[in-house]
């Protein structure tokens, strides 16, 4: 029955989005609360609701905080809305939400590409798999910054899903001559959000919104009255998004002793300085494939002044990314690059008559031009432009198929570039999986610790400090290990966890570690728990080295001493000798009688009496005890 429904030419693709969304919720279990989510979960960030413990408030204090972030801050507000509910739901929530907000992306993505593919053309997978597999194209700063942080996803991810689905069905609605007046509303509405969502992905819904809307009626010589609705739903809301007066109380604080004309140099500077950085390099080659892919088709028309441009266009492409790894783009070369992308893409789009891609390309560039009224510009930035650019790509990937297929040559070349654009998909999960793989049982040591010393605190126990273990800030945005630089997260974790102000957060200084858990084991049936293994901090004699196994669950935590053993392989093999007192044995008789029952991780604390240094290796391993 599923069979018959979905079609048997529709598995492949079906079988590639599954992978797809398995594979986002597999990297979002590793993904936690960071920096400034702690505060809005709490109803503290800019302005403070009294009275709020955990992310125990009311409907009304909600509104009571948006409206006085609106004033303060900035006009994000019905982003954050959605976001700090999610928050009150729990982690999980917000995680599903994400895994969703991406996999419908890129799943309209392939649907928007795909409605100029004949239904008998056999290269759908390909395209769905090339489509899924741009979400690999974000440098590492990007993907922390704009898509696993939710402070910033609740606005650029989830704005962008209003946008590219309000497009998508706008598109469709042109295309009929049916009035709907429930498609209207939902149109409407969806640019309506998007308008409001940030304001980049505002003003790229306003740019794509209107270009398709003026390329329907150059084609059809006709607006209908539905789609002056539709464009000033979304300018509508913009507007609301752009007037907040907290846009503008920031704004002031901000190069305030800069003239007009040098803010926005500056800001046109920084533009080019990020989009062209050796940060966004796989960003730039993806703009490149692009152009010569362009170029390659416009070869195909034999006009003699459209094969001109292609000739720069395949010359300018590579070029691009040699002075992007070079570090040397200039902002002049920068936006006559961009400007000369404008005008080949409207030479080509202009015989095709795929007007939605052109309006694309226009809201993408529509994503950045805005940025020049920003007083500064971070790697969140490009995340509106390279979702929108995606479907660019996918399309001339699509086009390339389409109208060269019958070439065997040129197949083996789209066959290659297809399997490099897997290759760089896996390379950079990879890197992404494991960077926040490593810091989830952190993460979850901390989240542990920080539940503990709450519930120690309400039961009236006088804590002055809870150590906690700092991230790789490079896959966590920017959890405070400096956390008296971080007042506002700093307020937030305390009023998130319930924890008194006065207490301490001291992020433990970490040391490179040796060692770890070589084995253990719990007998249930005797009661015995077994732990054996070696640890040392690295450069530093292991004699020195106090060595401790310790037990955390949800609200317990238990220490214990070790035996210290030698360990001649390990001194032989690091052809050290300061290693060889790294050994340690642990045998706990009795232990349901010695903790509380539970699960617990089983972690190895480690202290070096001459430097007074101490560290900890978070295993990941955990037993059930009672």
């Amino acid at each position: 029955m599923l069979l018959k429904k979905v079609g048997k030419k529709n598995l492949p693709v079906v079988g590639i989005y599954f992978i797809f969304i398995v594979l986002l919720f597999i990297q979002y279990r590793n993904v936690y609360m960071y920096y400034d989510d702690f505060a809005y979960a709490t109803l503290s960030y800019v302005y403070e609701v009294p009275g709020i413990k955990g992310t125990n408030f009311t409907f009304f204090q909600l509104m009571e905080f948006l409206y006085n972030h609106y004033n303060l801050w900035g006009g994000r507000v019905l982003g954050y809305l959605i976001y700090i509910l999610l928050l009150k739901m729990g982690l999980y929530a917000i995680r599903i939400a994400n895994v969703i907000s991406l996999f419908l992306i890129f799943l309209f993505e392939y649907k928007i590409v795909k409605t100029t593919i004949d239904e008998t053309n056999k290269t759908c997978w390909k395209l769905a798999l090339f489509t899924c597999c741009l979400f690999g194209f974000f440098s590492v700063d990007t993907y922390r910054i704009g898509v696993y942080w939710y402070a910033s996803s609740s606005t650029y991810i989830f704005g962008n899903i209003y946008l590219i689905v309000g497009s998508y069905k706008y598109w469709n609605y042109l295309k009929t001559a049916k009035k709907n007046i429930a498609e209207v509303i939902f149109i409407a509405s969806m640019f309506f959000f998007a308008g409001w969502s940030m304001e980049q992905v505002g003003f790229g819904a306003i740019v794509v919104v209107v270009a398709l809307t003026i390329t329907n009626y150059i084609e059809n010589r006709k607006i209908k009255k539905s789609s002056i609705i539709i464009c000033l739903s979304a300018l509508i809301g913009y507007i609301m998004l752009v007037i907040a007066p907290g846009n503008y109380k920031r704004l002031d604080t901000n190069n305030s002793a800069t003239s007009f004309i040098n803010k926005i140099l500056l800001a046109m500077n920084n533009i080019t300085n990020n989009m062209f950085s050796k940060e966004n390099v796989l960003l730039v080659i993806l703009i490149s494939f692009t152009v010569i892919g362009v170029s390659i088709l416009l070869r195909e028309t034999k006009d003699k002044i459209k094969v001109k441009i292609a000739y720069i266009g395949l010359i300018a492409a590579p070029i691009s990314v040699i002075l992007t790894i070079l570090n040397i783009f200039h902002p002049i070369i920068a936006y006559l690059y961009i400007l000369f992308i404008s005008i080949e893409f409207v030479i080509y789009l202009k015989d095709t008559k795929d007007s939605f891609i052109l309006a694309y390309l226009f809201g993408a560039i529509g994503t950045q031009i805005v940025m020049i009224a920003a007083p500064y510009y971070v790697a969140s930035a490009i995340v509106p432009f390279g979702l929108l650019w995606f479907v660019i790509a996918s399309y001339i990937f699509r086009k390339l198929h389409e109208e060269i297929i019958n070439r065997v040559n040129f197949n083996h070349i789209m066959n290659i570039v297809t399997m490099l654009v897997v290759g760089i998909f896996v390379c950079s999960y990879y890197t992404e999986f494991s960077g926040y793989y490593n810091n989830r049982y952190i993460n979850e040591y901390n989240e542990k610790t920080l539940r503990m010393a709450s519930k120690k605190a309400i039961l009236g126990e006088d804590i002055k400090k809870v150590n906690l273990i700092p991230l790789d800030e490079k896959f966590s945005q920017s959890m405070p290990n400096n956390i008296e630089n971080n007042p506002t997260t700093e307020n937030g974790m305390k009023k998130y966890y319930n924890i008194p102000n006065n207490i301490i957060f001291n992020y433990t200084k970490q040391f490179d570690m040796l060692g770890g858990i070589d084995y253990y084991k719990y007998d249930c049936e005797k009661d015995i728990l077994e732990v054996i293994g070696w640890g040392s901090i690295t450069n530093t004699n292991s004699k020195d080295n106090k060595i401790k196994i310790e037990l955390i669950s949800e609200t317990n935590e238990y220490i214990f001493d070790v035996n210290k053993v030698q360990r001649e392989d390990v001194a032989n093999f690091y052809n050290n000798n300061n290693y060889k007192d790294s050994g340690y044995a642990l045998k706990l008789a009795e232990l349901s009688k010695k903790i509380t029952p539970g699960r617990y991780n089983i972690n190895v604390l480690i202290e070096n009496v001459k430097l007074d240094v101490q560290s900890i290796v978070v295993s990941g391993n955990t037993i059930d005890v009672g």
